[in-house]
């Protein structure tokens, strides 16, 4: 039952996920394709609804480390986070057992080797969306929804000149800028990470020049927000994406400025979690456990930690944790050492000598769980 390290996909899903959802925005069944926009007093732009990133298993190549967080957990690579969505090799099985017997037809695309393509609606005019999408149409994080969504065709074109031309406009592209930059983004400008992956909306380009402020469909922030320079067009789709909890992030004094919220909180308009799990056959959802995880172990419990002073006094609950049961602490607030420049052999060592391992966020907020849990933890 693989997952995907959505930790690293997050950046470039919630501008797939914003891609898709200007799609949706703009195209209003029985309106033109483009329909002009009301005057700012009128305008009101539907909530968004939020993608999912893929459920791929790590390769044997990719090698998951301990975390022994910092602050707010800077330390996260953000270059890594780009790379979920790209092709990865073909998963392993857990515990050499088969994952599925789908077969490719009847699996989702966003799994590996997975064909099944979310649907195109043939008649425009005609056409209802029935997924939920938005926060206030389904309390869930909606990500597996919003991955298989296509919104319809645009309609027809209407006395064309040329009669050889097609029966139906081409799409237009949506441009979304990456306000604090590509680079922070680890992707590249243009339409090609959209057509490599074969998003089922893949009509947006990227750039990450402010040049383009004006022209821009959506502008997409990251991690921190300054008001931009430029008059704003109210056509204009303005989206606060933020990885970290409150407790880490920027006080914002500017609150009426976004029209969406991409955030691991599953009340966000575009919901980015760090993971997300998903069962790779919705028919399969337990095994027979033929494996002793505790067999020959002579250690307890370990934790990996460098942030000593964690709001949420998780070093003091595992202090006295110990006082009951034996726990060693790895890293800057423990007595033990395991260097992240050598994850593999971590692991090995936890899966060879301890019986459990803890895995504490730095702080309690709604809805947040990190690769802590998600892949320390499962792994």
């Amino acid at each position: 039952m693989p997952r995907v390290s959505l930790r690293r996909g997050l950046l470039y899903l919630s501008a797939a996920t914003t891609c898709s959802l200007l799609v949706v925005t703009v195209h209003q069944p029985g309106t033109a394709w483009l329909s002009p926009a009301p005057p700012p007093s009128q305008l009101t732009l539907p909530r968004a609804p939020h993608l999912d990133h893929p459920v791929l298993e790590l390769d044997d190549a990719a090698e998951a480390r301990p975390s022994a967080d910092g602050d707010g957990d800077a330390d996260r690579d953000e270059q890594s986070v780009a790379k979920a969505l790209l092709p990865m090799p073909r998963p392993r099985p857990l515990l050499n057992v088969t994952l599925t017997t789908l077969p490719p037809e009847q699996r989702p695309w966003y799994l590996w080797g997975g064909r099944q393509r979310p649907e195109v609606p043939a008649d425009s005019d005609q056409w209802t969306r029935t997924a939920s999408l938005w926060p206030d149409e389904d309390s869930g994080d909606r990500i597996v929804e919003q991955l298989m969504f296509r919104p319809p065709l645009p309609p027809p074109l209407e006395d064309h000149p040329d009669p050889a031309a097609p029966d139906r406009a081409p799409p237009t592209s949506k441009k979304i800028l990456m306000y604090n930059g590509m680079n922070s983004w680890g992707l590249k400008a243009g339409r090609g990470q959209f057509l490599k992956l074969r998003c089922p909306v893949d009509t947006c380009v990227l750039t990450g020049s402010r040049s383009e402020l004006t022209t821009a469909d959506a502008i997409l922030f990251k991690d921190h927000f300054s008001m931009p320079p430029h008059a704003r067009d109210p056509r204009q789709v303005w989206v606060m994406f933020m990885l970290e909890c409150p407790l880490h992030t920027q006080h914002f004094t500017n609150r009426d400025v976004f029209n969406w919220t991409a955030t691991y909180r599953h009340d966000s308009d575009i919901v980015a979690p760090y993971e997300k799990w998903v069962y790779y056959d919705p028919a399969v959802r337990q095994k027979p456990q033929e494996v002793s995880y505790a067999a020959n172990k002579t250690k307890q419990v370990a934790w990996f930690v460098s942030n000593c002073g964690a709001r949420n006094n998780r070093l003091q609950y595992a202090k006295e944790l110990a006082k009951y049961i034996g726990v060693d602490i790895f890293g800057a607030c423990g007595t033990k050492r395991c260097p992240r420049s050598n994850s593999a052999r971590c692991f090995q060592m936890l899966n060879k000598d301890y019986k459990f391992y803890l895995a504490f966020e730095n702080s309690n907020c709604r809805d947040y769980i990190t690769e802590k849990f998600f892949v320390n933890g499962l792994r």
